[in-house]
Parts: structure tokens; C-alpha cells; sequence
């Protein structure tokens, strides 16, 4: 993934350098565009895919997935999270759908979250 928020005049250059490498590396692979970033991904694959994989697997097989995301290129994550009985909270205070069954307002609010959590 390549992540330009902070410098969102490098959108273009980004695409350009993003389509470049999908070329490069052929067939199987495909682009997906979010907030200010460009994924490169398998094709016919998401985060979703991604998610179900680790939790079939040790050391996660048997847990409960805590699916934490900010973008659209997350919906799939979030959807796989709640079918395995897991969590999903997107961060941000935008009014989009989302599959995501939490939300807290920014990073440094998930920080202090996760700094309780842990304690």
C-alpha cells in the first residue's frame, strides 16, 4: 500500500508508480484506491481473504479477530471480523455505511483506547 495523506499532492505520482509496479509484476495482482492510498492486492482477494486466512491458522485459530481500519479498502475486513464473532471499529466521524460495528473519533483516541485495553 501506498499511503499519500500527508502529502496529497502526490496523488498522481503515486498512481503512476502504483500501475507501474502492478505492471511489472503481471497478472494476479490488482490495484484498489481508498482515502489517499493505492493497495496493490491479489486479484480476486481483499482484506476479508486476508483476515479468514490468519484466523484459520495457529496462533490465531480459536481466537476472536479485532478488525481496526479507517478506509473503504477495510469493509471486507470488518464484514469477516463480525462473521467470525469478532469486533470491527472504524476511526473516523465520516457518515459513510460501514460494516464496522464500532467507531472511535481518531488515531490518537484508538491509542489511548488500546493503552486502557492493555493495562
Amino acid at each position: 500500500a501506498a499511503h499519500f495523506r500527508q502529502a496529497p499532492t502526490a496523488e498522481p505520482a503515486v498512481n503512476a508508480v502504483m500501475e507501474a509496479i502492478a505492471r511489472a509484476i503481471g497478472g494476479g495482482f490488482e490495484l484498489q484506491r481508498g482515502k489517499c492510498v493505492v493497495e496493490l492486492r491479489p486479484a480476486g482477494h481483499d482484506k476479508g481473504d486476508a483476515l479468514r486466512s490468519f484466523m484459520a491458522r495457529a496462533p490465531f485459530l480459536g481466537r476472536l479477530p479485532l478488525a481496526i481500519g479507517d478506509d473503504l479498502t477495510d469493509e471486507k475486513m470488518f464484514e469477516a471480523a463480525n462473521e467470525l464473532g469478532g469486533s470491527s471499529v472504524r476511526i473516523g466521524v465520516d457518515r459513510r455505511a460501514t460494516a464496522a460495528r464500532g467507531s472511535i473519533a481518531s488515531p490518537s483516541d484508538l491509542r489511548a483506547w488500546l493503552g486502557l485495553v492493555a493495562a
